[in-house]
């Protein structure tokens, strides 16, 4: 097993539970194949650290598990020099708004974080061209129901634009059917590991997740990782698409841009956000060439 650690630099805010700028993760090389890990220790996960600690032993933890299934996945296409994008079409995502403002041309959505400075969610929100519509991302801040209706009455003007409302406040499916009785706006769960009814939206994220096989409604999108994670959950959402495209939402899969390239030839090879993610050509995931020329180390 061997190792590439990297950094990214965000180009602003990225998560309000989240106030630094520089990310830690690492590139997994296993057998061939290739994986991302990258936690994201504010929401529950454990360190990189720890992480790699338990890879040391032989063990994996909940974020290495699916590291080394996506190694496990990419390195099969490779050893046989086939692409794992071959026959599959990367389903559409929505804009996550960063901190340039503007939506690029061909989103029908966007994903915004939404918390409880109202006042800036409402100057952006007024900046978000008609007919495009609206997902907005609490990551729980809003506390509880009285406080999602304080924040639902200040965005009365978007209701009818609002698709859902992300983690709002802790799951707990009897109080969110409640609050989606009263407001009629719908809320969609992420970072979920236990059961949920299927009519409840599910925010999928490979890098975390392994089994949404019960799931109704799923949005697949990245972890805000280095862009070999993002194809990853690209390949996972692309392959379920073809199984049950019923199931698939539009996606979040674009979020390269949400860091600073600086020269970095994976986040400048996704290129600029456009609302279906471009695969790399190559064997497996893509990127041959570039994967092959990193300083790779052993993991010891």
């Amino acid at each position: 097993m061997e190792i590439f650690a990297y950094r990214l630099r965000a180009a602003g805010e990225l998560n309000p539970l989240v106030a630094r700028r520089e990310f830690r993760g690492a590139l997994l090389r296993v057998e061939g194949g290739h994986g991302c890990l990258h936690p994201w220790p504010e929401l529950g996960d454990a360190t990189l650290e720890e992480e790699l600690e338990e890879l040391r032993r032989g063990g994996a933890g909940p974020l290495g598990r699916r590291t080394l299934a996506c190694c496990r996945e990419d390195g099969a296409a490779r050893r046989a020099g086939r692409s794992l994008w071959t026959g599959l079409v990367v389903p559409e995502s929505h804009f996550t708004f960063g901190p340039s403002g503007g939506v690029p041309e061909g989103f029908r959505a966007v994903k915004i974080k939404g918390g409880r400075d109202l006042e800036s969610l409402r100057e952006r929100l007024g900046g978000i061209p008609g007919g495009i519509r609206i997902r907005l991302d609490c990551n729980g801040v809003l506390g509880d129901a009285a406080g999602f209706f304080r924040f639902w009455q200040a965005l009365e003007p978007w209701w009818e634009r609002i698709e859902f409302v992300e983690d709002p406040f802790p799951y707990e499916e009897a109080a969110w059917c409640e609050v989606e009785r009263r407001s009629g706006c719908r809320l969609a769960l992420d970072r979920w590991m236990g059961t949920a009814p299927e009519e409840r939206i599910r925010v999928i994220k490979p890098a975390l997740q392994e089994d949404w096989k019960g799931a109704g409604s799923l949005v697949f999108t990245s972890s805000m990782e280095h862009p070999l994670g993002q194809l990853y959950a690209a390949w996972c959402a692309a392959r379920e698409a073809e199984e049950r495209p019923e199931r698939v939402l539009l996606c979040g899969l674009v979020t390269h841009h949400l860091f600073a390239a600086n020269g970095d030839p994976f986040l400048e090879g996704l290129g600029p956000p456009r609302p279906r993610l471009q695969p790399p050509p190559g064997t497996g995931l893509g990127w041959d060439d570039l994967l092959e020329s990193l300083p790779w180390k052993p993991l010891v």
